[in-house]
């Protein structure tokens, strides 16, 4: 904004960029939600959509930005986006409806998919003999802080997993060895 001028509509800066027409069709109702949107931003419908289009533009960055932000290293973060891929990909090929969670053959090939991509990232050579009693402690904490839903992540997986947290509470309270399911699902 050279000049420091705003529009006369609620005050937003007027936009120095030359602008180029370009034509699109919607349907009925995302022109009504178009229009609703500008109405209550008090933009037009095109600014309405060139802003939209702007922030899906820019949606990877953000992505790549939230996920340094939470998880603080980028091999983790390739190896998660690669897992998710890989188990979306089996929850796809398998046609899984979405109660997944629920259907023990649908469950074990995204599990299977989750464990093969770890096991691809393996590097070379034995690990130490008490290794893994740190991460079984980690996932126990995790846990934990999602049946408790304290905070960030953990009440956004909560709301994601839905129901299915019983299952979370089966593994709470065990102090040794690895965790398994509760011996009710071992039956089941």
């Amino acid at each position: 904004m050279k000049d420091g001028k705003t529009s006369g509509r609620r005050g937003l800066p007027i936009t120095e960029r030359r602008r180029i027409p370009m034509g699109i069709r919607v349907t009925p109702e995302l022109r009504d939600q178009l229009v609703g949107r500008a109405e209550a931003t008090g933009r037009s419908i095109t600014q309405e959509i060139e802003l939209l289009l702007e922030r899906a533009t820019h949606m990877g960055s953000l992505l790549d930005e939230f996920f340094d932000f939470t998880y603080r290293d980028p091999q983790l973060v390739g190896l998660l986006l690669t897992m998710g891929e890989a188990m979306r990909d089996t929850l796809t090929a398998i046609k899984a409806k979405p109660d997944w969670v629920d259907d023990p053959n649908a469950f074990a090939e995204v599990a299977i998919a989750a464990q093969q991509t770890i096991e691809a990232y393996r590097p070379l050579g034995k690990p130490a003999p008490n290794a893994g009693q740190l991460a079984v402690a980690m996932v126990r904490w995790t846990l934990l802080k999602i049946l408790e839903g304290s905070f960030g992540i953990a009440v956004a997986v909560r709301n994601r997993i839905g129901e299915t947290s019983h299952r979370l509470r089966a593994w709470q309270g065990q102090d040794d060895g690895w965790i398994v399911p509760a011996p009710e699902e071992i039956n089941q």
